[in-house]
C-alpha cells in the first residue's frame, strides 16, 4: 500500500493570518473555503479546549471539497483532566460529533501533556492505561487515532 502524503497546517486560523495568507479585509467566515482551496488537510486544534458542536463540524464538511481530510484533537478533558479515566461520555460525545465529519474524518489525536511522577509513578502505568483505553475504542471502518507524547518515554 503506497503510502499519501498531504500538505496543511495545525489550524485553519491564526493571529497575522488575515492580510499575510488571507486576503486583507476577508472574513473569518470565508477562511476555511479559501485555505482548502490551498490546502487538503488540517489539525483542528479547537477541538483539544471544547468538543464542537455538530452544526459546527457540518459547517466545516459543506465548505471544503471532496477529499479534504480534517484531523481532530480529542478534547483535553480527555487528555490531561481525566486522563483517560471516567471519560466514556466525554470521547462518546466527541466521537459522535467527528462522525459528522463522514470521508473528510481524518486521524482523532490523542495529545498529552508532559507526565511527571504525581500523575504517573512510572512509563509502564501510563501505558498500561493507554492500552486499556485503547481496548474500548469503537471499532468502526475509517476510524483512525493518532497519540502524541510529550514525556521522553
Amino acid at each position: 500500500m503506497a503510502g499519501e502524503i498531504r500538505l496543511g497546517t495545525s489550524s485553519f486560523a491564526a493571529d497575522g493570518w488575515n492580510g499575510s495568507f488571507y486576503p486583507k479585509g476577508m472574513k473569518s467566515a470565508d477562511y476555511l473555503g479559501y485555505y482548502s482551496r490551498r490546502f487538503d488537510t488540517v489539525e483542528v486544534d479547537s477541538t483539544f479546549y471544547r468538543c464542537p458542536t455538530i452544526e459546527a463540524v457540518n459547517n466545516w464538511r459543506l465548505k471544503t471539497p471532496p477529499g479534504f481530510i480534517f484531523s481532530l484533537k480529542i478534547p483535553q478533558t480527555i487528555t490531561h483532566q481525566k486522563i483517560l479515566v471516567d471519560c466514556e461520555k466525554e470521547f462518546a460525545e466527541f466521537v459522535s460529533t467527528a462522525q459528522a465529519l463522514g470521508e473528510k474524518l481524518g486521524p482523532m489525536v490523542f495529545q498529552f501533556p508532559f507526565f511527571n511522577d504525581s500523575a504517573f509513578s512510572s512509563p509502564a502505568q501510563f501505558v498500561s492505561r493507554l492500552q486499556a483505553f485503547f481496548k474500548r475504542l469503537p471499532r468502526i471502518e475509517g476510524y483512525r487515532f493518532a497519540v502524541e507524547i510529550r514525556n521522553k518515554y
